[in-house]
């Protein structure tokens, strides 16, 4: 969704553990987290970059690391690193397969320490979790994966206490993308650890930039006038919001069952 308006080095894998008890329970219930480490690289050094972050993944193939890694840059130069969270004890278990690597390949894990050093000009890390009752699916997508690898991603940042008026104007979204059969599905996150709270944002998957926009353009055509007072409510109640653009990278992401 989109108003027409207009990582993670092994140095940041610093084996430093994460409080398991700052996650938060989806409303809906069930609950589906993500670690994510976020790296702004300077644009000079984009092709070290990636050239190290593949020489990362070979290592956790090497070392068959058990979980999936997907990596994400977007046009600012940012990357995103994403791993799942099962639970709180996920978070511990995860730097514990990291720090196996490091005492199994010490010598290999600080070449590539190194070899990311110099490259991003920013690191940190932060968790979110899928918030299912703020996303939308089209019925005709329901149960397949998404599309990509073009990634939209929309950063909302509520003012402080107004985060129930965010979040019903998010409902209204869903509600009204339904009714209107809008064909441009997105997953809403709820930010918590390590972020600029409170912070949500929503994330599209398309084929490439037309599609997108293409899809975007149409869907609020067909939603109107409801589509337009909804994000009226939305940008009343936010101090900040923020777009960007980007790509799955799946040549420099890691999935242990390939």
């Amino acid at each position: 969704m989109k108003h027409k308006l207009g990582n993670a080095s092994l140095a940041l894998l610093a084996w430093m553990i994460l409080p398991g008890s700052a996650i938060a329970q989806n409303e809906s219930g069930g609950y589906q987290g993500y670690l994510i480490w976020e790296d702004v690289v300077y644009p000079s050094e984009v092709t070290a970059y990636e050239n190290m972050a593949r020489q990362q993944m070979k290592l956790y193939a090497d070392e068959e690391f058990p979980r999936r890694i997907d990596v994400y840059n977007t046009t600012d130069f940012t990357y995103y690193w994403v791993v799942e969270v099962d639970n709180y004890a996920s978070i511990d278990t995860i730097y514990m397969d990291f720090n196996k690597i490091y005492r199994n390949m010490p010598e290999r894990v600080n070449e590539i320490m190194e070899g990311f050093a110099g490259t991003h000009e920013s690191t940190r890390s932060w968790t979110c979790y899928a918030d299912e009752e703020l996303s939308f699916r089209p019925p005709d997508q329901e149960g397949t994966a998404d599309v990509g690898p073009y990634l939209f991603l929309g950063f909302c940042f509520p003012q402080k206490g107004k985060m129930d008026e965010a979040r019903e104007a998010m409902k209204g979204f869903v509600r009204v993308a339904n009714e209107k059969g809008a064909k441009l599905g997105w997953n809403t996150y709820i930010g918590d650890l390590g972020v600029d709270a409170p912070m949500f944002f929503w994330s599209s998957l398309a084929r490439d930039a037309i599609e997108f926009h293409t899809l975007n353009s149409a869907d609020f055509d067909v939603m109107g006038e409801d589509a337009d007072g909804l994000w009226n409510d939305l940008r009343n109640v936010m101090r900040k919001y923020e777009e960007k653009n980007g790509w799955y990278r799946n040549d420099l992401s890691y999935d242990p069952a390939r």
